[in-house]
């Protein structure tokens, strides 16, 4: 079986590819296929140039449009769903462990601050106007001052040098899961 060479050109409009093409054939003396070749098969059979165009390159039909347009809805009514506030009906409850023992449950509304000691770093919780922080922190990365506020049940902050976990619990009406 002979060795065939294959050279696929692929190119942009305005980009010069067919006279690079073009010179590929000619250096290495091979044939060279491009849009004229629709025409000599249309010739050679007697058909219409125009109706061997379709196959020629994939082109963009309404089905296609369409398509795009609901990937694109999807993807923003996902991230509507995801990031919007969720209506949170109920208390919500400041919960603080350490080291996976729960050591403070408070609601949220009665919560104002607490130091938390522990693995010989300190940690400063704060909230104000329904949002709860770590204002302060020695320990040596400060992910847990970095993290922000936390405003939504589920939601926590984690310092993992202390292990110390803030979260947020509660505020939801119904039951998370039904199973049975």
């Amino acid at each position: 079986m002979e060795k065939q060479l294959i050279i696929s050109v692929g190119r942009e409009f305005g980009s010069g590819g067919h006279e690079v093409a073009q010179k590929l054939a000619d250096d290495y003396g091979i044939a060279l296929y491009d849009h004229d070749l629709l025409k000599e098969i249309a010739a050679k059979k007697n058909l219409k140039s125009e109706d061997l165009e379709a196959y020629d390159e994939l082109k963009w039909n309404r089905f296609d449009a369409l398509v795009a347009l609901a990937v694109v809805l999807l993807a923003v009514v996902s991230a509507l769903c995801f990031y919007l506030p969720k209506n949170q009906s109920g208390a919500l409850t400041v919960v603080i462990d350490i080291s996976g023992q729960e050591v403070r449950r408070v609601p949220l509304s009665d919560f104002t601050e607490a130091t938390v000691t522990s693995r010989g770093y300190m940690l400063h919780i704060a909230a104000e106007g329904g949002t709860v922080s770590v204002t302060d922190s020695d320990c040596p990365t400060q992910d847990c001052v970095h993290t922000g506020t936390i405003t939504r049940a589920g939601q926590s902050i984690v310092c993992l040098p202390e292990q110390v976990v803030v979260q947020l619990s509660g505020g939801g009406s119904g039951p998370d899961a039904v199973l049975g």
